[in-house]
């Protein structure tokens, strides 16, 4: 038989030490890991990875081609060691963690663990929904228990039906406020989800470990080991929401020799969780009404909707390698250094907020971008507090039959409406994935 490329698996495994070095040859070793098999689509998976090498410019003696260096290390035994690095994509649609039976928490998640490593989470403090109290306004509540919320994490509520979302400004008490509005106060009783939230830290400090992937198919199996996430683009197919992360690897080798390629048992089933998959329905999408330029905290601002027809969404995490002599790799970790964050909407209403004038004058608005209803263990969004418009949202849209505004943002700053900055508060962009 010889083999086909359309059976394969992807799984993901948390490092405890970048690179998985092996602690007898010091080489990268993340066979002994525990892997979890990802959903995600097929076409991009394959043998992945290229060797760094350096040109050879020698001197000659005739008009030869000298042999690439490949840039490595010999062993102990004088051996050129082989290597490869470089990056791959992954594909997937979101699946939300629903009554967390298949993964306990988001951190646990193939995807979760892709976030942790460019970014910090925010986890509920306590409770994972709180029942409101009496005192409820569509920028404060009164919360069933205080010790709920914390600064500058995501809450989600069911309104009329539709899942809306905002983020906590002052969690000091006795009451909650948060920004951007609710478009009406929740009703009193009804329940406040407390979002796992993923935010990049001013710093862009405080991330979680890399991580390993092991590739499988007919035939082969490579594992790659220092892994960070290099960029994630977040779109719409045709609404249901899908994510496309870019993984820098530090090192890549093959074990094409394990008894499970030969016996062609290799491959494994991906671990799929229990909640919905994420569609862009049954949602509300709002900026805040009036500029958030140098607002004061703790910030409660009204909202303007939009009526989304087309989103996108990239966020770019700059990786430098923090070198080393003591691994093969050269590479001690990948360090953020710098991020970007682009969001591009569509609308076939025009936004009364975003005119000409906020272009021109630099006006940053608040913006939520809600990218899926709201459940126990379902919801999606991602928040940009201070979204500065890149663009004249004059220039119309007029490539389809319907006449269309385009949005285009870049996360602005600094954000000064939250009355703290410790975990996700006064933070410039914010993913909050529902519990």
């Amino acid at each position: 038989m010889s083999g086909t490329p359309h059976i394969k698996s992807l799984s993901i495994a948390i490092e405890s030490a970048f690179g998985s070095p092996s602690p007898t040859t010091g080489l990268p070793d993340a066979s002994g890991l525990s892997y979890t098999s990802m959903e995600m689509e097929r076409a991009p998976l394959m043998v992945v990875g290229e060797a760094p090498v350096d040109e050879r410019l020698g001197t000659r003696a005739s008009p030869h081609v000298l042999p690439p260096e490949v840039n490595t290390p010999c062993d102990e035994n004088g051996n050129p060691i082989p290597r490869r690095m470089g990056q791959m994509t992954i594909d997937m649609v979101v699946t939300n963690i629903g009554s967390a039976t298949t993964f306990a928490t988001h951190a646990d998640t193939p995807i979760g663990i892709m976030l942790n490593s460019v970014m910090q989470s925010s986890v509920p403090p306590a409770a994972l929904a709180d029942t409101l109290g009496a005192t409820l306004t569509t920028t404060a509540l009164t919360p069933g228990v205080l010790g709920n919320y914390q600064d500058g994490i995501g809450i989600a509520t069911s309104i009329d039906g539709l899942g809306e979302y905002a983020f906590v400004t002052d969690a000091s008490g006795p009451t909650v406020t948060y920004s951007p509005a609710f478009s009406q106060a929740p009703a009193i009783g009804s329940s406040m989800r407390i979002g796992t939230t993923y935010s990049v830290r001013n710093d862009m400090g405080n991330l979680g470990p890399s991580f390993a992937l092991r590739g499988d198919g007919d035939g082969w199996r490579w594992y790659a080991s220092g892994c960070r996430v290099a960029a994630l683009a977040i779109t719409l197919s045709p609404r249901m929401v899908k994510y496309s992360f870019t993984v820098q690897m530090a090192d890549v080798r093959d074990d094409n020799g394990d008894p499970s390629v030969a016996a062609r048992t290799n491959y494994v089933n991906p671990v799929v969780a229990d909640g919905c998959v994420a569609h862009m329905g049954m949602t509300k999408t709002k900026v805040t009404t009036a500029t958030v330029n140098s607002i004061a905290s703790p910030a409660a601002s009204a909202q303007t909707p939009i009526v989304v027809d087309e989103f996108s969404a990239t966020l770019t995490f700059t990786l430098a390698a923090k070198g080393t002599a003591e691994n093969v790799m050269g590479i001690a970790d990948y360090e953020v250094t710098d991020f970007g964050c682009e969001v591009e909407i569509q609308a076939s209403d025009p936004v009364a907020a975003l005119t000409q004038s906020a272009f021109t004058r630099r006006e940053m608005h608040g913006l939520v971008v809600g990218l899926d209803n709201v459940s126990e263990g379902n919801g999606l969004a991602i928040y940009l507090p201070a979204a500065a418009l890149q663009t004249d949202p004059n220039v119309l849209d007029m490539s389809t039959d319907l006449i269309r505004n385009t949005y285009t943002f870049k996360q602005g700053g600094p954000w000064t409406g939250d009355v703290t900055s410790v975990n996700a508060a006064s933070t410039v962009f914010r993913l909050l994935w529902g519990n």
